[in-house]
């Protein structure tokens, strides 16, 4: 029900009158994350799961600040002063971090050495108590830009978006970064950043200033079983034979025929042309009928 995102140097809340609808959204609050983060602008958000820890990555001074929040998941509670941890001696452009949902780790990409990070956190949530485990995670095969970073509510997979693909790898052990391995990848050219919901039912596509939303779980798919034409399928490719028949018309563009093969159209420069076939699919039966201007219709294309 509450969405967070970076626009410029703010921290923005919207509220979601039905869960995972970004349609549904109000904008509710907005941080001013500058000052407090050492005049730079943000460039990651997370927000721990019980709702009362607000984290800010910011790769300029290679740090990660946490805050406060008084009142669960509400940006108008922030305590404004933070604590921060400094993690340039593993990663000095951090583009964005993650929690497990227990808060006892933390996992951290950027891009100057494309790869995971992984943290434990010795008191849950708070990430002064944080500490490497000796663990990354090279995705440089996959993308040498990372961008963000997201696991999957149970700990089993987790997600890098970079390259404008969406990189998918497993772990044998939840949020256990030294069994993780690469499964796929699929294209998200339209993106400028990605997140998943939290049980992945939803994506978001920021993209300029917009964001979208996908369904990914499935539901918005409702099979359909095609029926076939009754018609028998007579083509041999063995056994075609030249029938030096023409029309005098240039469809090299594309064409195609109506099922009874009494009409024929095809694409002559900006218009549609249609023919008329007195003998069924016999185009030496064929003499011109009417054309259309698509062109205008089409964005004049």
């Amino acid at each position: 029900t509450k969405l967070y995102g970076i626009n410029t140097r703010y921290i923005r809340q919207y509220t979601l009158s039905t869960p995972y609808d970004i349609g549904t959204a109000t904008f509710a609050n907005q941080f001013d994350a500058y000052s407090r983060i050492d005049n730079e602008y943000p460039r990651a958000v997370e927000i721990s799961s019980d709702g009362t820890k607000l984290y800010i990555a910011q790769y300029s001074d290679d740090k990660i600040y946490q805050f406060s929040l008084n009142t669960p998941f509400a940006l108008s509670s922030v305590y404004v002063y933070p604590t921060n941890i400094y993690i340039g001696n593993l990663e000095d452009t951090i583009l964005d971090m993650a929690l497990s949902h227990d808060g006892q780790k933390m996992f951290v990409v950027g891009s100057t050495g494309d790869r995971i990070v992984e943290y434990v956190l010795s008191t849950p949530f708070n990430i002064t108590s944080a500490y490497w485990t000796g663990v990354t995670f090279d995705v440089s095969t996959q993308t040498s830009n990372p961008l963000a970073v997201q696991y999957s509510s149970d700990g089993m997979k987790f997600y890098v978006f970079g390259s404008s693909k969406m990189h998918e790898y497993s772990m044998t052990a939840a949020h256990n970064l030294s069994t993780a391995s690469y499964v796929t990848s699929i294209d998200v050219d339209a993106a400028s950043n990605i997140r998943l919901s939290h049980t992945g039912s939803h994506m978001y596509f920021a993209n300029g200033n917009f964001v979208e939303q996908y369904l990914s779980d499935g539901t918005a798919h409702t099979p359909v079983a095609a029926v076939a034409s009754s018609d028998t399928w007579v083509f041999d490719k063995t056994s075609i034979v030249v029938d030096n028949t023409t029309i005098n018309d240039a469809f090299s563009n594309g064409m195609t025929m109506s099922p009874d093969g009494t009409k024929l159209y095809g694409i002559n420069t900006r218009y549609i042309r249609q023919y008329t076939l007195s003998i069924p699919y016999d185009i030496s039966s064929a003499y011109f009928t009417n054309q259309f201007d698509a062109y205008s219709r089409i964005d004049n294309e």
